[in-house]
């Protein structure tokens, strides 16, 4: 039965019925080879000569210029952590590291025209993997000057620490007295 309806069909069709239909299965044809076969390829074929094209290999090359930026400037940071935990007397042997921190601290009140009244070294002392030195410090001046002197010292002459501190009003001036108790630390394999 199925044979015989087509040749009904058949019949009943006219050439330009067939040429209609051809028509239709050619064009269909070629639709479905543009979208599942060249579309794509064109699509990645764009994407490459976008990713080739001068524009992007320059931006390219400035991400890799700006990494190298963010590189560099980690390495400096590293540095200076370095720095700050080793200090500036972190390659002096402990016996030059007293007269070292004892310098800097007689420069840095006479930047600052505050009185160095005495410094006396303390017995070195060991923390985890520190040693320690401690300095029992008594200086003099106005108070705002000792504020700027004790941050010049704990930026200076890092890793320093303020162990304690008494301040006192000096009686014969405005000024204020003041005893610290500062601690050096220096890695033990320095």
């Amino acid at each position: 039965m199925k044979i015989e309806q087509l040749e009904q069909i058949e019949r009943q069709l006219r050439p330009e019925g067939w040429i209609a239909l051809m028509a239709a299965l050619l064009v269909l044809t070629l639709l479905g080879a543009y979208l599942y076969l060249l579309r794509p390829s064109l699509a990645t074929y764009g994407e490459l000569s976008r990713a080739w094209s001068p524009d992007a290999l320059a931006g390219t090359e400035a991400r890799a210029i700006s990494a190298e930026t963010e590189t560099r400037a980690l390495e400096l940071e590293v540095s200076e952590l370095g720095d700050r935990l080793h200090g500036g007397s972190s390659s002096q042997p402990i016996e030059q590291m007293e007269s070292y921190v004892i310098g800097q601290l007689d420069r840095l009140t006479a930047e600052r025209g505050i009185q160095l009244v005495s410094v006396s070294p303390g017995e070195v002392g060991e923390l985890l993997m520190f040693d320690e030195l401690p300095f029992d410090v008594d200086v003099a001046g106005p108070y705002f000057a000792l504020h700027d002197w004790l941050g010049a010292v704990e930026d200076e002459l890092r890793p320093l620490v303020v162990k304690s501190f008494e301040m006192t009003p000096n009686g014969r001036s405005s000024g204020v007295s003041m005893r610290l108790r500062l601690v050096a630390y220096r890695t033990r394999d320095a």
